[in-house]
């Protein structure tokens, strides 16, 4: 609210919410990431990237201590090491937590917080993700199993499939069930397009276009529509014969219920403006085009003032019209 809209009060605000969480939160967390469902501490990790934003506008020392206060240094190590034995790790949240390491690259220009972004960015999109880009059977990253993505879409009357469980980003096997996606389409996608941005800017390399394009297209721009009472597609469901997409949510509640609002329900309008944010990208010497979405811009190239239209119908057709 203050970085888009200048309120002023927003500062206040955030300030006091910090004061209160540096008061409170548990620094007994696991801090290998692994989740605790107890004291409601599970990302912990995620924490830094706002508190390093936080920082930069404000220039005030509560938001820089708190931030290095949760910084992943057991994820980080592990990826820079090139250790990919990590364990189990909850996906969306571990895919998210690497904004975090971008964002200390922007204040500290710290190189090995870079090396993290690029080094889990290749290892997660070639070893981890589906064809469509959606990752995390379980919502589980990382886990130890050979080939666990392949026998995550055997279907449970497969006479081949050797293991009708998942395992879960707790590290215990859970039955292959509807309460549990092959992956979490509106969470994983924004985890996605947020790091993909930040290296996109931070490199300028194309490359990092590709995993967001997947996401754009499969997840994002192939998501069942919000139902008249406010219902959005939560999980995607991969089987070998096929897929599933549903607005219904499997899972239940403690006490028998429905989730009525999920998580998804407020990450699928933050990727459908998100993406606005990963079509064109300035430089010095120009426009760089990374998503061939039907779209105008409007920028200067040596003073001079240029507005760019693109007519295209990627991926349908495969020529550009600019």
């Amino acid at each position: 609210m203050y970085e888009y809209l200048q309120y002023e009060p927003a500062l206040a605000y955030a300030k006091l919410l910090t004061e209160n969480a540096a008061g409170r939160f548990n620094r007994e967390v696991n801090r290998d990431g692994l989740q605790i469902m107890e004291p409601w501490m599970i990302e912990w990790y995620t924490l830094p990237e706002q508190l390093y934003r936080a920082y930069e506008f404000t220039r005030e020392k509560i938001y820089l201590d708190f931030a290095k206060e949760w910084d992943y240094t057991y994820f980080w190590d592990k990826l820079t090491a090139h250790d990919f034995k990590i364990g189990p790790r909850h996906a969306y949240s571990h895919v998210n937590a690497l904004s975090s390491a971008a964002r200390a690259y922007m204040l500290t220009k710290d190189k090995k917080y870079l090396d993290v972004i690029e080094i889990a960015y290749h290892e997660i999109l070639e070893h981890h993700t589906f064809a469509t880009g959606g990752y995390g059977p379980a919502e589980c990253l990382f886990a130890d199993e050979e080939s666990y993505l392949g026998d995550s879409i055997k279907a449970n009357w497969d006479t081949d499939k050797q293991h009708k469980t998942y395992r879960n980003f707790a590290d215990t096997m859970v039955d292959r069930d509807d309460q549990w996606g092959s992956s979490e389409i509106s969470c994983c996608s924004w985890a996605v397009f947020k790091i993909c941005n930040y290296l996109l800017t931070l490199t300028g390399k194309a490359e990092y276009g590709d995993w967001a394009e997947k996401l754009l297209i499969n997840g994002t721009g192939g998501q069942l529509p919000i139902t008249q009472d406010g219902n959005v597609m939560y999980y995607a469901d991969y089987f070998i014969n096929g897929g599933m997409k549903t607005t219904e949510d499997g899972r239940l509640q403690w006490n028998g219920a429905s989730f009525e609002w999920q998580c998804c329900t407020g990450t699928f309008p933050q990727d459908v403006a998100e993406y606005n944010n990963m079509l064109y990208y300035h430089g010095k010497d120009g426009l760089y085009i990374s998503q061939y979405l039907p779209s105008e811009v409007s920028f200067a190239v040596s003073g001079v003032s240029v507005k760019l239209e693109n007519t295209s119908f990627y991926p349908k057709e495969k020529e550009i019209h600019l």
